[in-house]
């Protein structure tokens, strides 16, 4: 595990202080770039597999938007699918992306996984996701999780939680926290065309909070996002989404508005453009409260008190040598 430049760390702080003083998120902190949309399950709560899906760059074209992102405010990318390790080209963009001043993570089902250099991926990357639940039909991978701490890298276990499956969540949480991982929490966003599955907002957050406080340093969904899931609008630009094209959705992918393409089209230009500002005014105008769930889609660097929550576990991973 490396962590990113200094000065990555002081542009970061930089871009947080100017979404401050403008009281919203004209910078992005976060990027979730799928890779593309390639899976080999059909979770009930997604919409990706259900749908055609677009074109996939090639590999310069990947590279090409790595380094735009690279040029930009994202301190974090996420590589997700799909499932990212069908890719072929999963080691080239690797080396490409460590070169990178961002902090990188990869995102996985983990269906398979001996079938994959997954001990030569991870020496790319500075934290592994492993989606873990009732939905991906993969909670036999719990059995797994010494396995995936011996990679020595910083591990989460990326969990979707339903209004089903809510009731059981201590379960898994407590084997995670006995595995020493940590653990992201997701509620099943309610998106259109798909039977809600969202748990009630208050409950779940309710539910985290425990959680929160009885296996201390295992949950690290951030605070900010208990709180905001609650209210009627908590949306934020401060976490974007790439499509597997190249595309970028703005300000989320729930609007399932697509605009720029990040392989030419600058996205530090774009954010600022008048564009991506009336994008932003119909974003703060939704009423869907659909939860959808990005790590930092929430106010968390406009109000400061969020980001010892959010950051903190994961710097910790890097100072600590993802221990």
């Amino acid at each position: 595990m490396r962590s990113a430049p200094i000065s990555r760390y002081l542009k970061a702080g930089y871009y947080a202080v100017r979404n401050n003083v403008a009281r919203e998120h004209l910078y992005p902190l976060f990027a979730s770039f799928k890779l593309h949309r390639a899976c080999p399950l059909a979770c009930s709560y997604c919409k990706y597999w259900r749908e055609k899906p677009p074109s996939v760059l090639d590999t310069n074209g990947v590279k090409a938007v790595l380094d735009n992102l690279a040029r930009s405010s994202v301190m974090v990318v996420s590589l997700e699918g799909g499932e990212p390790l069908f890719r072929r080209d999963l080691m080239d963009i690797l080396k490409h992306a460590r070169k990178l001043p961002f902090i990188l993570q990869l995102t996985t089902a983990g269906i398979n996984l001996e079938r994959y250099p997954i001990a030569e991926y991870v020496k790319y990357l500075d934290f592994l996701h492993i989606s873990i639940d009732e939905g991906h039909e993969n909670l036999y991978l719990l059995d797994r999780l010494d396995t995936f701490r011996s990679f020595g890298i910083g591990l989460a276990i990326q969990i979707v939680v339903t209004v089903e499956t809510l009731p059981f969540l201590e379960e898994k949480i407590r084997r995670i926290a006995d595995a020493g991982a940590r653990a992201v929490l997701m509620p099943a966003a309610q998106e259109e065309g798909l039977d809600c599955q969202l748990p009630d907002p208050i409950e779940f957050g309710s539910t985290v909070r425990s959680l929160k406080a009885a296996y201390p340093g295992c949950i690290v969904t951030p605070d900010g996002f208990l709180e905001k899931i609650g209210l009627e609008h908590g949306c934020s630009a401060a976490s974007i989404i790439i499509d597997c094209d190249g595309r970028l959705y703005y300000p989320c992918s729930v609007m399932d508005q697509k605009t720029i393409d990040l392989t030419r089209d600058s996205l530090m230009e774009f954010v600022v453009s008048t564009d991506a500002q009336e994008l932003r005014a119909r974003m703060h105008q939704c009423r869907r409260r659909c939860c959808w769930y990005q790590y930092f889609a929430v106010g968390t660097y406009i109000e400061p008190k969020y980001v010892h929550s959010s950051v903190t576990p994961y710097l910790k991973w890097i100072w600590n040598g993802a221990r």
